[in-house]
């Protein structure tokens, strides 16, 4: 488990790094939510074992996550902030 939350860890920090620095904006949105998924690891692993024998619910529930509510979430907060910025600036 140490194993994984290392390469998530790093992973999580250059994801952020490569988002927030095109953006000019780093709010570790992208960081914190692959870090969030080292407990839903857990969680489907738990699931699998007891409740979901020989099914495919992890893998389900990773992707519903990860397409539904992972990915567009942090575009729309990154680009939310970037333009409340921009539009800030222009302003002045």
């Amino acid at each position: 488990m140490t194993a994984n939350v290392a390469v998530f860890a790093v992973s999580a920090f250059f994801h952020e790094l490569l988002i927030s620095i095109p953006c000019h904006v780093v709010r570790l949105w992208a960081f914190l939510a692959m870090m969030g998924q080292i407990p839903l690891i857990y969680l489907t692993d738990q699931l699998e074992k007891t409740l979901f024998k020989e099914t495919q619910a992890g893998n389900y529930t990773f992707w519903l996550i990860f397409c539904i509510f992972g990915q567009p979430m942090a575009v729309l907060l990154y680009y939310a902030d970037f333009s409340a910025r921009t539009t800030s600036e222009s302003a002045l």
